[in-house]
């Protein structure tokens, strides 16, 4: 009798960049390990046969992925100004001047700048130069020249190349030119006995009396803003 085959295909989809190429890194910062874990989970079954004795599992496994576009569609907003609202949430969270703000309150919460200071730089790369969710991003982009998006064209070598290392030079620079200023302002907030006593309305305690919209706009924000205020109140 000939065995019968179960064929199992275990794809994730591609996210590709906004000309077209497949988002991939030299070396990966957070290396997913999902797809890995399905393909052994599914070669175990194989191997043990769990079909049955005349069923032979095949296994194919396509390592690709997407998360940085929207994928689907809003009540109210059109797919566009969506995802033009999801990309300013990005580079307003990351702009220099939040990111030095977030330095100063790391310093008065004593939180390491030095860790600080490379988690911003590398969130502000990856979402605002490379386009890439920065917990699916690495290093050094890899682009395969023939590999575009169904329907695109291949760009010929002799232009293709010397874009690509425009490319990474101009990232480099700018990334070169944000950490400068991140390390200026670290070295100047080690320095800076008064850094410890920085606040902010971020950094100011909540209390009953508080005026913010955040805690007052619902019965929850209420309840919740009196939550700490209680526990003080049975401590003491």
């Amino acid at each position: 009798m000939n065995a019968r085959q179960f064929r199992l295909v275990l794809i994730k989809p591609s996210h590709y960049d906004d000309d077209g190429y497949v988002i991939q890194w030299f070396r990966s910062s957070t290396p997913s390990n999902s797809l890995a874990a399905m393909h052994g989970l599914a070669t175990d079954c194989a191997q043990r046969q769990v079909l049955g004795p005349d069923t032979e599992i095949t296994v194919v496994a396509y390592d690709e992925t997407d998360t940085f576009h929207v994928v689907t569609a809003h009540q109210q907003m059109a797919r566009e100004a969506w995802q033009e609202t999801y990309r300013k949430a990005w580079e307003t969270y990351y702009s220099l001047d939040h990111m030095c703000t977030l330095m100063r309150r790391a310093a008065a919460c004593r939180v390491s700048l030095g860790k600080m200071l490379t988690m911003l730089l590398t969130f502000w790369t990856l979402s605002l130069l490379e386009r890439a969710h920065p917990m699916e991003g690495g290093y050094l982009r890899r682009k395969v020249r023939t590999e575009r998006r169904p329907g695109l064209p291949v760009v010929p070598a002799w232009r293709f190349w010397p874009a690509f290392a425009a490319d990474c030079v101009w990232k480099h620079l700018r990334i070169a030119h944000v950490a400068t200023r991140l390390l200026l302002l670290r070295r100047e907030l080690k320095r800076d006995p008064a850094a410890r006593d920085y606040k902010d309305l971020a950094l100011t305690p909540t209390d009953t009396g508080n005026p913010l919209e955040l805690f007052t706009v619902t019965e929850a924000a209420r309840t919740a803003a009196r939550a700490p205020m209680r526990k003080m109140a049975v401590a003491g």
